[in-house]
């Protein structure tokens, strides 16, 4: 339930732009340790889920399992809209004034093995 009710507020943060670009990556943007904490939480979740095969037993019209898809489903729109956010810029320096979240650390880990446990769960999930 504190998952559920938290989503909104974390994803917010998530996706939000920097508010210290020039220290992008720095100590000052907290964007990819709340990253990493939520879909770390995601996947502890869903692993069991997974194995138990809860989506395909629990039926979808049971109050717990909509609200898991819909929590799964914003959690991975977060994703893809991080993943468009970057710009095509040739520099570096041009891709230093970006104010998506960087790459560069164990969220993208945790996120990448997020949209793997996601897809596992097959197609009704894209419904």
């Amino acid at each position: 339930r504190i998952l559920y009710d938290s989503r909104s507020t974390v994803l917010q943060v998530v996706v939000s732009d920097c508010p210290c670009p020039i220290e992008k990556g720095s100590f000052c943007d907290p964007r990819p340790t709340i990253a990493e904490t939520w879909f770390l939480a995601m996947n502890k979740l869903l692993k069991p889920l997974i194995a138990q095969g809860f989506f395909q037993s629990a039926g979808r019209d049971n109050d717990l399992c909509k609200a898991l898809q819909q929590m799964l489903v914003e959690s991975c729109v977060s994703i893809i809209i991080l993943l468009l956010y970057p710009s095509i810029s040739k520099t570096q320096n041009k891709r230093a004034n970006d104010a998506g979240m960087s790459f560069d650390g164990a969220q993208t880990l945790a996120m990448m093995e997020f949209l793997h446990l996601y897809f596992s769960l097959g197609p009704s999930m894209l419904q």
